[in-house]
């Protein structure tokens, strides 16, 4: 109850805070979190030094590291306070690709939309769902029941709907409704950058083996959906949503040939935004936990 009260608390004297004091207001916070050895310092820290390459000075990790921490401290703000960037495209936010979506959706088999922990996707399916297409977004179920009624108020604002897994293997249940969703034609959006274990599909990213969730390659296998790829940035104090092109698995024979499809494009995909734009991405998680060259280095 603790964590909720605190929630709760936070979330009420936030939104007294005007928007356009409360944003930067959060972004120094969030820096400053950094800088005294908060928000997972040295997760944070080890993902960029193995991001940016071995040779980059410490210096420069320090850098993409604070104003990563204060993008995410911005990210905040902005979901406390939707209402003043939605429903305004060009003005706050620009989107490109929607034609993708769009194609995809027309096809009539259902749309896997794959994202990442990259700028701010949650207000990116707001966005789009104000656009006229509302998003099913599956997403992993945490312990706290009054925190998850919290986030499941987030995930479903404006007409968007949500999928709670427990895990990224093995939940049949779970599984059976995003197989029944698709078949229905809805649009699935799947965050699939995080360690989902040695069990999780082999893909470089960045160089070094990361271990990603498999399932969306199985989903889409199974029921034929069309898989589309879409990221989060920004530039020039605008969110950029970029909905990019559908993977083509049409020659997959089988569940891993539609993995290695899927799944290889998507990172590359990936990677290609992160190396552009590093400090929007979310270090704070241990994106290669399960890579033996990566692992120890979190502990110290």
């Amino acid at each position: 109850m603790f964590e909720y009260a605190a929630f709760r608390i936070f979330a009420g004297v936030a939104r007294i805070i005007p928007f356009p004091v409360l944003r930067p207001l959060l972004m120094r916070i969030f820096m400053i979190a950094y800088d005294i050895g908060l928000l997972r310092r040295r997760v944070l820290e080890t993902n960029l030094s193995v991001a940016l390459g071995g040779a980059v000075p410490p210096a420069r990790v320090r850098e993409v590291a604070r104003k990563c921490a204060a993008e995410h401290g911005r990210i905040v703000a902005e979901l406390l306070w939707p209402e003043r960037l939605i429903g305004n495209p060009g003005e706050s936010i620009r989107v490109s690709g929607i034609e993708n979506l769009r194609t995809a959706i027309s096809a009539g088999r259902g749309v896997i939309l794959l994202t990442a922990h990259l700028g701010n996707f949650i207000l990116a399916a707001y966005q789009i769902a104000r656009m006229g297409y509302p998003l099913t977004i599956v997403a992993r179920r945490i312990r706290n029941p009054a925190i998850w009624d919290e986030i499941e108020k987030i995930y479903t604002r404006y007409g968007n709907a949500i999928i709670p897994i427990r895990s990224s293997r093995n939940d049949l249940r779970a599984g059976g409704k995003i197989l029944k969703s698709l078949r229905r034609g809805d649009t699935l959006v799947l965050v699939n950058d995080q360690d989902a274990g040695p069990g999780g599909y082999k893909s470089l990213f960045l160089g070094v083996p990361s271990y990603i969730p498999s399932g969306p390659a199985h989903f889409a296998f199974r029921s034929g959906a069309v898989v589309v790829t879409g990221f989060v940035t920004r530039r020039d104090d605008k969110m950029d949503i970029d909905i990019q092109a559908p993977i083509d698995f049409t020659e997959a024979k089988t569940k891993g040939e539609a993995e290695s499809l899927i799944l290889d494009e998507y990172t590359r995909r990936l990677e290609a935004k992160v190396v552009e734009f590093p400090e929007f991405y979310f270090w704070f998680h241990k994106k290669w936990k399960s890579s033996p060259e990566v692992r120890g280095r979190y502990h110290g």
